[in-house]
């Protein structure tokens, strides 16, 4: 049952993907995003299993590439629950660990590195940590925000 699940399946994400190359012929880009998002939702389904998770958490954080809401709410919780994490980690006042949040998110583009500079130097290991996580994550985020914007005004 699983395994003609599956065939089905893998089937129905290659019909999306001929369908999304006939878009993307017509110049119909709105309608190319839609099958790709389509393809993708059922390549969950298909083996290898283990990519499951990673299409399901693009498709929850950016909605495959079509929003820009999605990655800066994410940025936005990702930004707080950093913030209360050096709070729970640190002696820093609120202000500070605000502060830093926002600063390791960004970290990909040098924030840390300007407005905190000898921090990460002095840090304990989970400070460290959760702040290079951060910046994974900032990147992460500023390159779906990206992708969402280039999909939205159709640049190529």
């Amino acid at each position: 049952m699983v395994h003609r699940e599956s065939c089905n399946a893998q089937y129905h994400s290659d019909l999306y993907s001929h369908l999304k190359r006939k878009m993307e012929a017509l110049k119909r880009h709105e309608a190319e995003l839609f099958f790709f998002a389509k393809e993708l939702e059922a390549l969950r389904h298909c083996p290898p299993r283990g990519r499951a998770w990673l299409i399901s958490l693009y498709g929850a954080v950016s909605d495959y590439g079509r929003s820009v809401w999605r990655p800066l709410a994410t940025g936005a919780a990702v930004w707080y629950s950093g913030a209360i994490g050096y709070r729970l980690l640190t002696d820093w006042e609120a202000g500070k660990a605000v502060g830093f949040s926002a600063a390791s998110l960004g970290g990909v583009l040098g924030a840390r590195r300007e407005t905190f500079p000898g921090v990460m130097a002095a840090a304990d290991w989970p400070v460290a940590l959760l702040a290079t996580g951060q910046s994974i994550l900032g990147a992460v985020l500023i390159f779906l925000i990206g992708l969402a914007l280039r999909n939205r005004f159709r640049i190529r």
